[in-house]
């Protein structure tokens, strides 16, 4: 079973770390277009949805969700981590718990959202958690997924099994075998970059 290694970090060593990354211009400039795409992405939805942040990590994008009305629930699989959320935004729910079996049922919330987990997960565990994000949200899934430029896929292939990009046209085709549509609504932090931010949701 994946566990992500921010379980086993301290908390405050994150919170420094994302500090930092996103110090001086250039990373003001990653954070305007990391922002920019999850505030378009969310702005598809209804607002005043109950949504699932996994990982909330130290509840980094908790008031973002909250400035669209969002009710929010923190899920992540390093209590320390909860905590720091909490800290962070005061009477946010938190919830023990790993991305691969969410401790929800069918259609139990609206939304999930996940942000930089996918790139953490090697393929054959990608789908499964997006299976379960899936599951439990009635209305959508918003994600953040390194994705393979079709010109680089075959030599993707031919990486090691843990490899963590997937290409775009894989993801389509399994969110169509699940009913679902997807929107893409581009790269977070550099117009090079491999990380997009993505909505599936139902095509009924």
């Amino acid at each position: 079973m994946y566990r992500a290694r921010t379980a086993y970090l301290d908390p405050a060593a994150i919170a420094r770390y994302e500090d930092s990354r996103f110090r001086g211009p250039l990373g003001a400039y990653k954070l305007r277009r990391e922002r920019r795409v999850v505030r378009s992405a969310l702005a598809a939805l209804p607002p005043n949805l109950r949504a699932v942040d996994c990982p909330t990590g130290v509840g980094r994008w908790i008031s973002t969700l909250a400035d669209r009305g969002h009710q929010v629930i923190g899920v992540d699989i390093s209590v320390a981590m909860l905590t720091e959320a909490r800290r962070r935004a005061e009477g946010v729910a938190a919830v023990h718990a790993e991305a691969e079996h969410l401790p929800f049922g069918d259609d139990c919330v609206d939304l999930v959202f996940s942000f930089a987990l996918a790139k953490h997960l090697p393929r054959e565990v990608l789908f499964g958690v997006l299976d379960e994000f899936v599951r439990v949200a009635r209305i959508g899934v918003v994600c953040t997924v390194n994705t393979t430029p079709p010109v680089l896929w075959a030599w993707a292939k031919r990486r090691a099994p843990r490899s963590r990009a997937v290409d775009l046209a894989v993801l389509r085709s399994w969110a169509q075998s699940r009913g679902l549509s997807l929107r893409d609504f581009g790269r977070c932090h550099s117009p090079i970059g491999m990380e997009r931010c993505l909505l599936l949701r139902g095509t009924d």
